[in-house]
């Protein structure tokens, strides 16, 4: 997470949260932690996700090296991914089993990001940590 180490982003409780897609387990947030209502985590994907998620998983980390780099890239690109990215389908479950509705996640640099639909409490996916 250096990203966050670089923004100096103060860390609550950190805990592995389960990302799905339906019934299709995605991977792992590995030591998650909620920062002003946004997700943070390192991902580990599942061996057994769908192809399709893990071609949009591998574009979504090509696209944002670009644009750390400063290449051509348009945010025009994710638009045959709508299926994947803005689907209603995304969940992050947490200890306990909690599970919350999310925004579809974002994927770069080996981390994942993501934010609970607004009907959703801050805390709810991993049971605490916002901070």
């Amino acid at each position: 997470m250096r990203k966050l180490r670089k923004a100096g982003a103060s860390r609550g409780v950190e805990v592995n949260i389960q990302l799905r897609l339906g019934l299709d387990v995605v991977g792992t947030a590995e030591r998650a932690f909620c920062s002003d209502r946004t997700w943070y985590g390192l991902f580990r994907p599942a061996a057994d996700m769908p192809s399709r998620v893990r071609e949009f998983i591998a574009f979504s980390e090509e696209w944002h090296e670009r644009l750390r780099e400063q290449r051509p890239c348009s945010a025009d690109e994710f638009g045959p991914w709508a299926d994947i990215y803005a689907s209603t389908e995304w969940r992050a479950c947490g200890p306990a089993e909690r599970v919350r509705s999310i925004e579809g996640p974002v994927f770069s640099g080996g981390e994942v990001t993501w934010k609970e639909l607004s009907d959703a409490e801050p805390d709810a996916a991993a049971g605490g940590g916002e901070t």
